[in-house]
């Protein structure tokens, strides 16, 4: 089964990562000693060689002998541990403590070869472990075997009880070292808890936007969050708008054919009342489906594409025109931009360029540039255009245009509040090109 939870995988991954490194390290502490222990027996096998070198002698009847004065006491006692054992093609002398045992080295050169040095572990007396070392000298033209051997049992114990105390300290700092770990990803996953209180708060309506107070790697979803909740709110708002429009359009039209409804006797007028009254019911609503195919079902992430949905959205005014002589052209950069919400885009240009094929004669242009600070958006017809008188009132906020006569204030409520909602601005003037209405929008980047 799979791991869901962030704490568990960052506590396995750092577990086993410290395993990893405790096995390496109890390793290397394991080998070490023991290297420790043979290079210093080897020393002392060296300097052990040397002194019974020193006192080899040749005796009258030319048998090597020893000066018994020079040796250390420890081989005169029995299985000390440190033995020496001289072997001669026709004499061998041994240390006392070694008593009838003979050393032997498996790996050991011919006795005729010279200056040959050997190294090795090898069984002793009474089950002892020994590290010796065999020399070939040459003493005043014999070819002397010299093989001194020194127990490593001593040794080994305390080393290994070194071992065994070193091991249970390790695992003792890696218990702690483990849950010291545990306790800091607990610590530096609180702030993903906040946020996840955060978002139930503003679901609930306790908080209106979640607080970006947060670490680096975390600062950027709350943003995006935020970012989609105020998207959400616009949206809402949005909705709520054009649906009181649409109920405070239809009330009056359905209260008159209400009123004629009750009427036994309906003259002329009535009925030409009612078919008005009708015809009304009909434009509101073919305008707020119009308004719906304008903003599209795209999710709130998708991020409106320059020129593919632009040129998506001026195709669909082209089928709409089609009996018309309408032309939707259009201008773009050479590279391509991806700016804001697909949806708000959509509604933004649709509700423009709507505005601008009610008024036009001909033509229809979309010119879309951008800087490095701001993305700039200009719609212009070679209609009437707008009088001076009327440029301000459309971008005046709370002022509805639209919802009296159908014109150049369709939809600019809601491209005003799109505007608002990403600090842009808009400019009302006449086009230079095709002399009609000119729209320009500034959003910045």
């Amino acid at each position: 089964m799979p791991i869901t939870s962030i704490q568990d995988r960052l506590a396995l991954w750092l577990s086993g990562s410290v395993i990893v490194l405790l096995c390496i390290h109890l390793w290397i502490t394991r080998q070490a000693p023991a290297r420790f222990e043979e290079d210093y027996l080897t020393r002392q096998l060296e300097q052990e060689t040397q002194w019974i070198g020193e006192s080899l002698s040749i005796a009258p009847d030319g048998q090597l002998s020893l000066a018994q004065n020079t040796l250390a006491p420890v081989y005169f006692h029995a299985l000390s541990g440190h033995y020496f054992q001289l072997t001669t093609p026709t004499q061998t002398l041994t240390s006392a403590s070694l008593g009838e045992f003979r050393l032997l080295l498996p790996e050991a050169a011919p006795a005729s070869r010279n200056s040959v040095v050997v190294t090795q572990r090898i069984p002793g007396p009474a089950q002892q472990e020994l590290l010796a070392r065999m020399e070939m000298l040459d003493f005043q033209g014999q070819s002397v075997q010299l093989i001194v051997a020194q127990t490593t049992d001593v040794l080994t114990e305390h080393v290994n009880r070194f071992r065994l105390r070193f091991t249970l300290i390790t695992l003792g700092l890696f218990i702690l070292l483990i849950s010291a770990q545990r306790w800091i990803i607990r610590r530096s996953l609180q702030p993903l808890e906040k946020l996840q209180t955060d978002c139930k708060a503003l679901e609930t309506g306790d908080l209106s936007q979640i607080s970006e107070n947060l670490p680096r790697e975390i600062k950027p979803l709350a943003a995006e969050i935020n970012r989609l909740n105020a998207l959400m709110i616009n949206r809402i708002q949005r909705s709520r708008n054009a649906l009181g429009n649409l109920a405070h359009g239809l009330k009056t039209p359905l209260a008159l054919l209400s009123q004629l409804s009750r009427q036994a006797d309906a003259s002329a007028l009535h009925k030409t009342q009612a078919v008005e009254a009708i015809a009304r019911i009909q434009s509101l609503i073919d305008r707020e489906l119009k308004r719906a195919r304008l903003a599209g079902t795209h999710t709130a992430s998708q991020r409106f594409r320059f020129p593919e949905d632009a040129n998506d959205l001026l195709a669909m005014f082209r089928q709409i025109h089609q009996e018309t002589s309408l032309k939707f052209s259009a201008v773009f950069p050479t590279e391509a931009i991806r700016y804001g919400d697909k949806e708000d885009l959509f509604e933004l240009l649709g509700n423009l360029l709507d505005n601008a094929s009610k008024w036009a004669r001909q033509n229809v242009q979309l010119t879309v540039g951008q800087t490095a600070t701001s993305l700039r958006l200009q719609i212009e017809d070679d209609g009437s255009g707008i009088p001076d008188g009327q440029r301000d009132q459309l971008t005046q906020r709370g002022l509805r245009l639209d919802e009296q006569v159908e014109g150049h204030g369709l939809g600019m409520s809601i491209v005003q509040d799109i505007v608002e909602h990403y600090g842009g601005t808009i400019t009302i003037d006449q086009s230079p090109m095709l002399r009609g209405a000119r729209i320009s929008i500034n959003l910045p980047r």
